[in-house]
């Protein structure tokens, strides 16, 4: 019988009456309870939530630990925590089901996580209370609370926390349930670790030096929800607007301004102004480039460069010509800097050259830069 078509379907009355029939043969002895067949019947039974048919295959010895090769390596205790059954889990755990198993496919995960996963409350509360290991986690060490985090379950990440998990754990991957829990969008599960939580907010990402701004800037969220959560952080008065982290010493705002990645949407202009209100400095350079030098979006540039007109000439070393009121012309190449005069853009051109026009993107590798293709003197 194959399984139904999505994790949390009932199945159908027909695949319900086989199962009760299949039943009645382990039962009768016509079957035998170790069967591949049977193993998977108990597999499909469990993530359908027919309790019945779950506690007559057990109480006929259909294993229940074993996964059946069409289930993506999860046992029965595994598919019913995955799709919120508790009754069934009950029973399994009861039946004596390995509560630190995990599935025999990467990644992973065990029943805690996929429930924590899953915001199935009551099911994590018994597997805890039942000693379900509460900081185990899938490969890459992706922990029930990271879990909960990134996925903005706040009922759960608070009973956890209060269980003895650990906030500041980080997986492989450097980022905690602290920085998980900004690309959620819940402030509210964001302002609970950061007080009683006890989440540190100064984390950054292990692996690429990341705060909690560049993990707003990056997340995959939509404008409405990133602005809401950017204030917020921004309203904590702790965070530095300017912390060169990330890939090649990225701003936040240069993360909010270049290539997203995964797919995420850039920033609109209105997340971009935020930050240039708080502080966030227009000309930061990451690899010799500014926000605006790798901006995408049209309404982002025309900000950027009506802040950068604002700032003052592109030259660092100009004596005074670009002040306040001074009339700027920009480079003509790439639009992306301003001088109070030829003498400060032939000063500054020997740097300039090596970005100008460079162009910024995103692979499967991460961001990458591709060099200006002339670097002539203008």
């Amino acid at each position: 019988m194959p399984p139904p078509d999505t994790d949390d379907a009932p199945g159908t009355a027909e695949d319900l009456a086989r199962c009760l029939h299949l039943c009645g043969c382990v039962e009768q002895g016509e079957l035998a309870a170790s069967s591949r067949d049977m193993c998977h019947v108990l597999y499909c039974a469990a993530q359908a939530g027919w309790l019945e048919v779950v506690d007559r295959l057990l109480s006929a010895g259909v294993p229940h630990s074993e996964s059946s090769g069409e289930n993506i390596g999860l046992t029965p205790l595994l598919v019913a925590a995955h799709t919120n059954r508790l009754d069934v889990v009950k029973r399994l755990v009861q039946a004596g089901a390995d509560l630190a198993q995990v599935s025999s496919v990467n990644p992973n995960p065990n029943a805690l996580l996929l429930a924590a996963g899953g915001g199935f409350l009551p099911i994590v509360e018994f597997l805890v209370g039942k000693g379900a290991p509460i900081d185990q986690g899938m490969d890459g060490g992706v922990s029930p609370l990271v879990t909960a985090s990134t996925r903005g379950k706040l009922d759960v990440v608070k009973f956890l926390v209060r269980a003895g998990a650990d906030v500041r754990l980080k997986p492989d991957n450097g980022c905690d349930a602290m920085l998980c829990s900004v690309g959620s969008g819940c402030c509210e599960l964001v302002e609970y670790l950061a007080g009683e939580g006890g989440g540190d907010l100064a984390a950054l990402d292990g692996d690429v030096g990341a705060g909690l701004l560049h993990c707003v800037a990056s997340a995959a969220l939509d404008d409405a929800t990133a602005l809401r959560m950017l204030r917020f952080l921004l309203g904590l008065g702790v965070l530095d607007v300017n912390l060169a982290g990330w890939v090649h010493g990225l701003t936040p705002l240069h993360q909010a301004c270049c290539p997203p990645p995964r797919g995420a949407p850039s920033k609109p202009p209105a997340f971009v102004a935020l930050l240039l209100e708080h502080g966030a400095n227009i000309r930061a350079t990451c690899k010799g480039l500014t926000p605006l030098a790798m901006a995408q979006r049209e309404d982002v540039k025309k900000l950027l460069r009506k802040a950068l007109k604002a700032s003052g000439c592109g030259n660092d070393r100009c004596e005074g010509g670009g002040g306040e009121g001074a009339k700027l012309r920009c480079c003509s190449r790439c639009k992306n800097v301003r001088y109070c005069s030829p003498t400060c853009q032939k000063e500054d051109w020997k740097s300039h050259k090596k970005v100008c026009e460079v162009v910024v993107f995103f692979d499967d590798e991460g961001l990458k830069f591709m060099p200006p293709t002339r670097t002539t003197d203008h």
